[in-house]
């Protein structure tokens, strides 16, 4: 990946290509791995571009996940309220449930909640429903930014 200097580059390309379907299997490969060789960069907005840029093609790359998660749970501090809810529905589209990451997410969301838009909050509930244990406490604590976005309609 010449040309490709940091972080910032990798995440906004690979938003890109996702936003444009670009399904070119080998150029994702290396924008990929050009991504892990400069994971420890990333900083929460990029984690989130790359991360929902791949579940947006169905680019299922295993070792960029577990980057991606293991970052992700480093600077879960740093994430804005609807980096949250996309980092979590990226990882559910693509069928990746890493438990630490998935109860992070959850409990940074819980705590943010009523900074998240409609779409947040969907987001963040679909992103559960296809676990097989049900976060109550997180499902319980949507129902009530849910209800006031309903009411303010």
């Amino acid at each position: 990946m010449g040309g490709f200097t940091g972080q910032q580059d990798i995440s906004n390309m690979s938003w890109a290509i996702a936003a444009l379907l670009v399904r070119d299997r080998p150029f994702r490969d290396a924008l990929a791995a050009a991504a892990i060789r400069r994971m420890s960069a990333f900083q929460a907005q990029g984690l989130e571009n790359t991360a929902w840029a791949d579940a947006q093609l169905t680019f299922l790359h295993s070792p960029l996940c577990a980057a991606i998660s293991s970052s992700s749970l480093r600077k879960i501090g740093d994430f804005q309220a609807l980096g949250l809810s996309n980092s979590a529905w990226a990882f559910s589209k693509l069928s990746v449930f890493v438990e630490p990451l998935m109860t992070a997410l959850a409990s940074a969301a819980m705590r943010r909640l009523y900074q998240v838009q409609t779409q947040g909050l969907a987001n963040i509930a679909w992103a559960e429903s296809p676990l097989e244990v049900q976060d109550v406490p997180l499902r319980d604590s949507i129902a009530a930014p849910a209800l006031r976005l309903s009411d303010s309609t």
